[in-house]
């Protein structure tokens, strides 16, 4: 693990006071009460986890994820439009609007995800003066199997612990070919769990929503024709509710022409432990 870089901290540290003040707006005292459970679907289930979500995802999560965009998000081009895919409550894009004034197209399957997104945006001020007003985000309800984007319209991708809640992840990976800009300019950056998510049954049994993994999510992402720049292995002793974590981290770039696979690459992972 390489030492992190302090300019890097600094900024991470300035998107974690922002995190603390949204938390402190979604407590409760019984968080898993809306979270997915056997008595409810998982769309359902987002609804409810909709109301509280910010104060469940834990804050080192938060910190290692938001410094490992940092250091890798490339603006390409003036006045790009960023589609960010499962966003939930949208706080690393809010906090990137307002401090690199970037235009976020911000989607989640769920109505309340979008509802409490757009509440936090409304009511955020991280700079004064006229850089006050930060980029623009928009907020819409869809699926990630079916993004309601027209194609070849988008110029970045990004996506944080969402791909492994989608049951056809790999429908997801298609419909991000489909809607990026063929220029090969434009990168898709995931945040992907290192495991399948496990739900329960009706009957208590536990179910994986789908069968990811990192290795599936290179190969499915070469097969649409992204080539894998950097990934990041990201392990946190407290992850969501108290429980370690491990999530990786993927940048990749279309391209249309021939180049090497990652594992003729040999590709070697960055970590980075809290």
């Amino acid at each position: 693990m390489k030492e992190l870089n302090p300019d890097v901290v600094k900024i991470a540290k300035n998107f974690m006071m922002f995190v603390k003040s949204v938390r402190n707006e979604f407590q409760t005292e019984r968080p898993m009460d809306f979270l997915v459970g056997k008595s409810v679907s998982l769309r359902q289930g987002w609804e409810k986890a909709g109301q509280v979500w910010p104060a469940i995802e834990s804050q080192d999560n938060y910190f290692v994820t938001m410094y490992t965009l940092l250091e890798n998000l490339e603006v390409r081009r003036s006045k790009e439009t960023w589609l960010s895919i499962g966003a939930g409550p949208a706080l690393y894009e809010i906090w990137l609007s307002k401090i690199a004034q970037m235009n976020f197209l911000v989607s989640d399957f769920s109505h309340q995800m979008c509802k409490s997104a757009k509440t936090i945006f409304d009511g955020t001020k991280v700079l004064s003066g006229s850089a006050a007003r930060g980029g623009k985000i928009f907020h819409a309800a869809m699926d990630m199997e079916s993004l309601g984007v027209k194609s070849n319209t988008v110029d970045q991708i990004i996506s944080v612990n969402a791909l492994h809640w989608a049951p056809d992840w790999r429908q997801v990976i298609k419909e991000m070919r489909r809607v990026i800009k063929a220029d090969g300019l434009g990168f898709a950056y995931l945040v992907v769990s290192g495991a399948s998510i496990k739900i329960e049954g009706a009957n208590g049994e536990k179910k994986p929503v789908s069968d990811i993994s990192q290795e599936l999510v290179f190969d499915e992402l070469e097969k649409n024709q992204f080539e894998i720049f950097f990934s990041r292995i990201m392990l946190v002793k407290e992850g969501q509710l108290g429980k370690p974590a491990q999530r990786y981290f993927i940048k990749a770039r279309l391209n249309l022409k021939n180049f090497f696979s990652w594992r003729e690459k040999s590709m070697k992972l960055s970590a980075y432990a809290a």
